[in-house]
């Protein structure tokens, strides 16, 4: 299973992994019992330590630099990037999505078996088959309504937007709000893959 986790800064570490931990110790009924790092700083620290001798959980320092020391670690963030590279590519989005695209990408190799393996990532950890239909090429043209009471007089009900991948917390899709040029988490859209230029909608780096 592939996750990928944004982080503003760095104390912001150890309050991610605490979420993880209880996520992934709910669904798979197992304990954490190692933490493997390549000795990024954010990880050493006073409170890290203290939380993972809490629950007793090894801390594996490995040599920087190293990747053979990280090899499935590395081997899934080389595939991740990768993924996130050919969305943005693939669409013309700026830079500026790249976290966007790295979701996108986490979320496609999720649904993607894995090699010498028939089982999905999202099965082996939801324990059932998956729904694909609601797939989508990242950079599609998306067309979602917005409420009434936000509406002019003469304004259609429908905004245009650009589908950058699926909403974390609940069923959904996240669209680029190409009026507002913020980023919005919608169920009920329609979207044109046909359409996945951002340079013909004029999409502006923000």
């Amino acid at each position: 299973m592939y996750f990928s986790f944004f982080l503003r800064n760095k104390p912001e570490v150890l309050s991610t992994f605490q979420k993880f931990k209880a996520k992934y110790e709910n669904f798979r009924d197992k304990r954490i019992k190692r933490l493997r790092n390549d000795n990024c700083l954010e990880f050493l620290n006073k409170e890290m330590t203290a939380y993972l001798n809490k629950f007793g959980i090894m801390h594996e320092k490995t040599i920087p630099y190293n990747a053979e020391s990280n090899g499935k670690a590395e081997r899934a963030i080389k595939v991740t990037v990768e993924g996130a590279r050919i969305a943005l590519y693939e669409s013309n989005l700026s830079l500026n999505f790249w976290a966007s695209a790295v979701a996108y990408s986490t979320h496609i190799l999720n649904l993607t078996p894995l090699k010498g393996k028939a089982k999905l990532p999202i099965k082996i950890w939801e324990g059932k088959t998956p729904k694909i239909s609601y797939i989508k090429v990242c950079g599609s043209l998306a067309y979602f309504h917005f409420p009434k009471v936000k509406q002019k007089k003469f304004q259609m009900p429908v905004k245009r937007g650009i589908m950058l991948g699926y909403a974390r917390e609940r069923r959904g899709y996240r669209i680029y709000d190409i009026e507002q040029k913020r980023v919005i988490e919608e169920r009920a859209v329609k979207i044109n893959e046909s359409v996945k230029d951002c340079k013909y909608l004029n999409i502006q780096n923000f």
